[in-house]
Formats: structure tokens, sequence, C-alpha cells
């Protein structure tokens, strides 16, 4: 084997030193000027020959030209720079906007975290009302047992009065079911059976009165108030929203002044006043009614709401019934309801002089067919003047400043005789 490549060796070596002797006779040319060398020179390559380089072209630019260029490209520069700052600008809006909403996003979901927390814990609240109560009884029991051993002991004085205030609920135990409480804007006033002139001041939003085995929740919320309790009670208000589970009475209350608590239950107390003006409306409607011999006049809610700042004190129904309800017996003798109710128009409402007064009065003194509450019921000379047009053409249809309603009884007409209003 070893022979064997040492052969290959030699044989690989005479390759070598044959191929290097025939390169160094081709290099061995001589130069002399001979037909030989001609030729040579003739069949070699063309790009071998002595050809000259090809010379490079030199631009050459005025001053103008120069200052052109320098313009020009300054120009792109700056459209460039102009081009990069609107893309930047869009990128950083895009950014902000997102940044916007990311915000956004994340105050909605905290709202709405916050809201669940606070349904979770009322709820909470509500399911463990029946426990905390019955162990406020429990510790009110041993209290007013402890007081009773004490009052037993000369010198001694039972206030009959307990007071724990926490996290924005007051809780009172009393030892009788007596006590009265008035609802201010921002607290309750508790006055109880030995207090007298004095009273005790809650400022929570919720307070809890528990007496013996009875208990009352009171929680305000904005003008509404909540109520829960195990007692009887009495209303002069009709409620839509009553709950009832077991014994305990859960509903909602608007417009609440006082609470009366004595052993036969509770009184709750609303102020109608402040009903009939929260549901008072414009009314727009004269109704002339024979059946119970009464005229009802049109009113506005400003009206009322006016003649209340003037008359303060006054009760708004009282305030209705006495200037807007007349008996119809006022207006029995017509022409003279006539002549005072336009004079009473023309001086009262519209301000004008007595004299203008009287011979408006006088005027509509022979309207046989006008209805003299017609002119009580219109508020100024101008909605007179558009109905006694109407009634002239026979178009009272097109009267549209209030509405006209006779309510008559069935009566048989005599013969000859012409009914007149």
């Amino acid at each position: 084997m070893a022979r064997k490549i040492a052969e290959e060796t030699k044989e690989i070596q005479a390759k070598k030193r044959k191929t290097k002797s025939l390169e160094d006779d081709i290099y061995k040319i001589d130069f002399g000027a001979t037909e030989e060398t001609e030729n040579v020179v003739k069949t070699l390559p063309k790009s071998k020959r002595g050809r000259k380089k090809k010379e490079e072209k030199v631009f050459e630019f005025d001053d103008a030209k120069k200052n052109e260029m320098i313009a020009n490209i300054d120009l792109m520069r700056e459209k460039i720079e102009q081009g990069q700052k609107f893309i930047n600008d869009i990128v950083e809006t895009k950014n902000n906007k997102k940044q916007t909403i990311t915000a956004e996003l994340d105050i909605e979901e905290s709202n709405e975290n916050e809201e669940k927390n606070t349904r979770r814990k009322r709820k909470a609240k509500d399911e463990t009302d029946t426990g905390v109560f019955a162990e406020l009884l429990k510790k009110d029991t041993k209290t007013r047992k402890r007081r009773s051993k004490k009052a037993e002991q000369p010198g001694d004085i039972d206030e009959g009065i307990k007071i724990n205030a926490k996290d924005g609920v007051t809780d009172v135990f009393l030892d009788d079911n007596e006590y009265r409480i008035e609802m201010q804007k921002t607290e309750y006033n508790l006055y109880t059976k030995n207090s007298g002139s004095s009273y005790i001041i809650v400022r929570d939003s919720e307070i809890r009165v528990i007496s013996g085995d009875v208990y009352l929740v009171l929680h305000k919320d904005h003008q509404d108030y909540e109520i829960i309790t195990n007692q009887d009670f009495k209303i002069n208000y009709v409620i839509d929203n009553l709950e009832r589970k077991d014994n305990v009475v859960n509903f909602k209350l608007t417009n609440l002044t006082e609470i009366v608590a004595n052993e036969e239950g509770l009184n709750f107390i609303i102020d109608e006043e402040k009903v009939i003006e929260n549901n008072l409306e414009d009314n727009k409607t004269l109704i002339i009614s024979e059946e119970d011999g009464k005229v009802y006049l049109p009113y506005t809610k400003a009206e009322i709401k006016n003649e209340i700042l003037e008359h303060r004190g006054t009760k708004i129904s009282d305030l209705i019934e006495e200037k807007y309800i007349y008996p119809l017996d006022k207006y029995k003798n017509a022409i003279r309801a006539r002549f005072r109710e336009g004079y009473n128009l023309m001086y009262k409402k519209e301000g004008k002089s007595r004299r203008s007064a009287i011979l408006l009065g006088i005027e509509l003194m022979f309207e046989t067919n006008l209805h003299p509450a017609v002119i009580s019921a219109c508020k100024n000379l101008e909605e007179l003047d558009i109905y006694l047009d109407c009634l002239e053409d026979n178009e009272l249809e097109k009267f549209s400043c209030f509405k006209i309603i006779y309510k008559s009884l069935p009566m048989l007409h005599k013969k000859n005789k012409v009914q007149e209003f």
C-alpha cells in the first residue's frame, strides 16, 4: 500500500514539472522587429493593443445653476422634514387617542367595579339585616335588664336611651316605643318620650331605632327614604312599591316629613302640599258645571307658584279652591256678572284706567251669548277678543286659548222660553 502511494506521488510531481516547463516556453518571446513578432502582435486580442483610455467628462456649472440646485435641495429637504413632522404628529395623535381610550375604559371599568361592589355590599347588608337586628335586640334586652337593676338603687337615673354610631349608621336603643322623628335636609331630629323640648340630632344617612322586639330603619337617598320595619303602620298616602317578607315590610317614600311611633305602631306623615306641587300641571280647561254647582277656571303652574309666594303659609289646595273655583250662583245674574268680569279684566288684569274698565263692562253687558265665566277665564283682553270673534263667526271650535266644557243638568224647556247664559 505504501509503495502504491509513493508511485502516485512521483507521477503527480512529474506532471507538475512538465506543466511548468510549458508555461516558461510561452512567456520566452523575442521582442525584436521580426515578422514573427509582428504576427504575434497582430494575433493578440484587440483589447491588448495600445488603445487610449476613454476620457471622463467633467461637468462644469455656473454660479446661478449651482444656487438653483442648492435651493432645490434645501426645498426638498424642507418638504421631507415637513412630511416627517406630519407623520410624527399623526403617530402622536394616534398614541394620545389610544391613551385616552385606554384611560376612559379604565375609568368605566373602575366605575362598573365600584357599582358592583356597592350592590354586593348592599345585598349582603340586606341579607344580614335580620341577623343584625336579632343581635341588636339581644344586646338591647341585656342592657335594659342591667339598667333595671341599676334603677333599683336609690339616686340612679335611667334615661332609657342608648346610642351607637358606626360606619355611617346610628343605632338608637329605647326602652319605650314612643318617639317622634322629624326629617330635615341633612339630618334627623329624634324626640323621645321623656326628652321634653330637647332632641337627638342624627347626621348619618341611616338611622335604626330599636325598642324591645320592634325596630325601624330609615335610609335617606337624596329625596327618597327607604324604610324597613316589622311594625304596623299608617300613612296618609298611597304606597305602590311595598314589599313584604315574613313580618318585615320594605318600601320607599318621597316628601316624608315626620314619623310618630307609639304602642299601636308607626304613623308616617307625608307633606301633601309638596306632593301636590310636584304633581301640579297647567290646567287649560274651563268647566261650567251645573251638576255640582261650580265653575272651575283654568290656571298655570307658574300662576300658582306666584300666588304661593305672595301668600306664604297658604296651602296649594286652599289657594286653588279660593282663586280658581267659584260657585255657579256667582254668575246667576248674567248681565251684572258680564259687567263685573269685564271691569275686572280691564282694570285688574290689564292695568287700565277705571274709565276704560267701565266702558268694556258696559260693552259686554248685552253680549247675551257670552257666558260671564268665559270672561273670568280669559287671562287678558286678547284672549277675550279672539273668543268674541269666533263666537260672532260661529266657529268656536277654532278657539284654542283654553278648552270649555259645559256640564248641564237635564231639564224640560218651556215653550216660548229662551234660556240666557
